[in-house]
């Protein structure tokens, strides 16, 4: 619990920064955030595929598949936020106004477990983005994609989509 607490506190502190503030429902950007997170984890989907068939001359990836399952709920969650009327260019900020406004809705049990998936999957993001070359995150591979599919649809049911 203390976590999702320590993760609210990004999004004031954030605030307070000036990098998540209020802003005018913007519903493009709503539906923009939307569609840059399928396109993204339909991107993810594509190089998890090509990383098993491993075609003549493909360069393994499981790095870029993390990356691009973490930005399908990063962009989910900031278009959650853009329809309740904020915006954000601090990720924590975003994950901890997350966490905030699902408790705000009483949804007290989506808001510990979509803040912690997404949490975990920043930090695999900063390790995969990072690492010269790794096979021990293929396995982390697939856990990551069934956890974004996950995450997108619980926030698609929250908002009645």
């Amino acid at each position: 619990m203390r976590r999702m607490e320590n993760l609210v506190e990004k999004a004031w502190k954030a605030e307070r920064e000036g990098k998540l503030k209020r802003v005018n429902v913007d519903w493009s950007l709503v539906e923009g955030h939307i569609r840059t997170s399928r396109h993204c984890l339909t991107v993810a989907k594509c190089l998890h595929e090509l990383n098993t068939k491993k075609p003549s001359g493909w360069e393994f990836c499981p790095d870029s598949v993390i990356q691009e399952c973490y930005y399908a709920m990063y962009h989910r969650a900031l278009s959650f936020l853009a329809r309740k009327g904020w915006a954000s260019e601090d990720h924590l900020g975003t994950i901890g106004k997350l966490i905030e406004l699902l408790r705000e809705e009483r949804k007290h049990v989506e808001a510990s477990s979509l803040g912690k998936i997404l949490d975990d999957a920043r930090k695999l993001r900063e390790v995969a983005r990072y690492a010269v070359y790794s096979e021990a995150l293929q396995d982390k591979v697939p856990e990551m994609l069934t956890k974004a599919e996950k995450f997108i649809l619980e926030l698609e049911r929250i908002e009645g989509v």
